[in-house]
Parts: C-alpha cells; structure tokens; sequence
C-alpha cells in the first residue's frame, strides 16, 4: 500500500496512474490453456544495443537512490524513442511492481514481449511478479514462454535466460515432475539460487489449492514435451 504521506509519493501515484492508463488501452489476455501458449509471443533476437548514458543514469537513479520519479520520466522517453528495446520496459514493469501495482506490473511486461526485439527477459520478469504474488500457475505458464521465445539452451553468459530454467526446475519438483526437473536443472550447470532463497521459491509454489495443484500436475507433463523440443531445435 502506498504512503500517502512519503514526499513525493503524489507524483509517484500521477506516474503510476498514467502508465495504467496507457495499459488500459491493451488488449492482452492471460494464457489459461495451453493451446497456443507457445507461439503467442514469436521467437526473442539477439538484443545488440546497449543502454543510453542517460538510461544507465536513470538505472542508478532508481537502483541506488530510490529517486523513482525522475527515473520513470528518463525511462518513458527511452521507451518512446527505442520501443522495441526490452530494457526501459523492464523498469517501468519494476517501477509499478514497486508501487505495488503487480498486476500491472506483469501485463506492461507482457506487453512489451510482443513489441520488443528480445522477448525472454520480459517474460521472466512478469513470470517472477506472478509466482511471487501466488499466480504459481501463470508464473509457470510465463518461464515456459520465456525459455520457449529463446528456442535453444541458456548461453552462458545469459544469467537472465538460466533463472528461468532454475525456476521452471524448482516448479518441475515441487509439482512432482521428476523428468522436469532434471531436464531443466541439467540444461544449465553454472549458474545456482541462494539456498533461503530457493526455499522462498518453492515455499511459494506450495500455497497452491488442491484443484490448482492437480491442473499443475496434469499441465507439466505436456509443457516438458513442448520445451524439450524447442531447446533441441525440433520446433
């Protein structure tokens, strides 16, 4: 819940309410089914472009000083001049998560997958809101649209791409997946979650209903085939 009382806090919620604004204008439905969940956002590319001086500035203006409000102006107007650039999306997406506002979070996240040039960072970003606000089921729905636009294993040098695939091993076992888990955790094998934080995760994963539980369950298995065959290059 928002500080009405926090300086600033009143041109933090005029930012917040024109970013939903502006969301409110899409059209994006959450996945529900597994049919066409895979081909919904395309193939991610290679991202060559590196962040403006003034978009690193921004970065460290909201990373390092909390300075939110002028960031948000810096990364709207990087947005608006490089629209299919993940990165300034990916800080709007932080700053409503910020603010509170995870639902919006995940759908400008979304959004932005289907315009920007790289799809996968995106996509876990929105696949990490949505577990961690207990949407267990559309988070796993998310790592596997994430791992699925990438169409290969992890590159090494790719962190964002392997968290993905350590998530999706972590759901894989606490949905009872072993072949899951073990095709995901070996895809990989450089890069490892904090112990505490692995069991946030999981701990996470398990406050799921049982009928949620029982579709999970009955979901995994179709969702492996579908992955396995998209990082071999079978489809």
């Amino acid at each position: 819940m928002l500080n009405v009382f926090r300086p600033g806090s009143r041109t933090r919620r005029a930012e917040v309410a024109r970013l939903e604004k502006e969301l409110g204008r899409e059209r994006l439905d959450a996945a529900d089914t597994l049919d066409g969940l895979f081909g919904q956002y395309g193939r991610s590319a290679a991202e060559p472009r590196k962040m403006s001086p003034a978009l690193q500035r921004a970065v460290e203006l909201a990373r390092d000083e909390g300075r939110w409000v002028v960031a948000v102006r810096v990364f709207r107007n990087e947005r608006t001049l490089q629209p299919d650039y993940d990165a300034p999306h990916m800080w709007l997406a932080d700053f409503l998560e910020h603010e509170g506002r995870t639902q919006s979070a995940i759908t400008l996240a979304r959004t932005a997958a289907m315009q920007c040039r790289r799809k996968c960072d995106l996509l876990a970003q929105a696949a990490e809101f949505a577990l961690f606000s207990g949407q267990v089921r559309g988070s796993i729905y998310l790592f596997a649209q994430s791992i699925a636009t990438v169409g290969g294993g992890p590159h090494r040098v790719e962190l964002s791409q392997q968290r993905a695939f350590l998530f999706m091993a972590e759901l894989f076992d606490v949905f009872d997946d072993a072949s899951g888990e073990r095709w995901a955790r070996g895809i990989q094998d450089v890069t490892y979650f904090d112990e505490d934080y692995v069991r946030t995760i999981r701990s996470t994963a398990e406050k799921t209903t049982a009928k949620e539980r029982a579709r999970i369950r009955r979901e995994l298995p179709e969702i492996r085939k579908q992955l396995r065959e998209r990082v071999n290059g079978k489809s």
